[in-house]
């Protein structure tokens, strides 16, 4: 993908990329997780099980966000600093 990303004549599609590697990661391994649960009968620890995974989900998605609005702002105010 970045090599494909590269072609273009702005790096913000290589630079979005790069920090949010680790936060997509986890979201995707969480969802397969909680999908997988779905197959399963949701009683008792299962259904603390998917609770729990589904607070993971929401943090692992403010915390990508969270990155991606303050390394975006810190990259552009360099930017416009220079």
């Amino acid at each position: 993908m970045r090599s494909f990303l590269r072609r273009t004549e702005k790096d913000t599609a290589v630079f979005i990329l790069g920090m949010l590697k680790i936060p997509v990661i986890v979201i995707f391994i969480l969802a397969s997780l909680k999908l997988s649960l779905t197959q399963l009968e949701t009683k008792g620890i299962i259904n603390w099980i998917d609770r729990g995974l589904t607070a993971c989900l929401i943090l692992a998605l403010t915390y990508g966000i969270n990155v991606l609005f303050t390394e975006a702002a810190i990259y552009y105010l360099k930017v416009y600093a220079h």
